[in-house]
């Protein structure tokens, strides 16, 4: 079964907690794959429209040993993050950013004394950069390698197009983008993919908790 999110939204104030495993495999001769184990919590939030999520990443895995520690390392830092949703499911800001800087700086002070690179040092200011744009961020925590599966901003319409057909269970593609598909359990999202020439993006629920 899948998060109530699309249907539950007048009841937000319930807690709502769910596991979710995103996946991304890169394609080609050099594949690589990775995957996290979320946890997605509901937070009360008294702004109209607007709706707070905790998104804890409980495991990683890269099957790509020699990027394995490295990738960890990076994705700790966004490993705890509340973010702020509109009601299409758009990440619309986040609440978490003094944290993200604080464990930076513990993971950047571990990347300069286990690597000493130019690419590394050049990592490190862009990264820096980066951390400093509160819209950066935003983009990234809602690009499909990241939540972008979830936050797909398209709520209203997969939730409409759900309730109206209400089967056991259901896919779901839109006209608009066809590299989506939603899998539904009656009005519960499953599992959602989105296929690009490069990329295999994934998110199945695990459970509600």
């Amino acid at each position: 079964m899948g998060l109530l999110i699309y249907n539950k939204m007048n009841n937000i104030n319930n807690p709502l907690i769910a596991k979710y495993k995103f996946s991304t495999v890169q394609k080609g001769t050099n594949s690589l794959e990775y995957s996290r184990i979320v946890k997605i919590k509901t937070i009360p939030f008294e702004e109209k429209d607007i709706f707070a999520f905790q998104l804890l990443c409980e495991k990683y895995n890269c099957k790509n040993a020699q990027d394995s520690l490295f990738s960890k390392q990076i994705g700790s830092v966004f490993s705890n993050v509340i973010v702020l949703a509109n009601a299409n499911g758009e990440i619309v800001n986040y609440f978490s950013h003094k944290q993200i800087q604080k464990k930076w700086q513990i993971v950047k002070k571990s990347l300069l004394n286990d690597y000493n690179s130019y690419n590394m040092y050049d990592f490190i200011q862009k990264t820096d950069t980066f951390l400093n744009n509160r819209k950066a961020v935003i983009s990234f925590l809602a690009s499909d390698k990241m939540y972008g599966l979830f936050f797909n901003k398209q709520w209203k319409t997969i939730n409409a197009i759900a309730n109206e057909n209400n089967k056991n269970l259901q896919e779901i593609t839109l006209s608009n983008l066809p590299e989506y598909l939603f899998i539904f359990q009656g009005t519960l999202v499953k599992e959602i993919t989105k296929q690009t020439p490069n990329h295999l993006y994934k998110m199945l629920c695990l459970g509600i908790i």
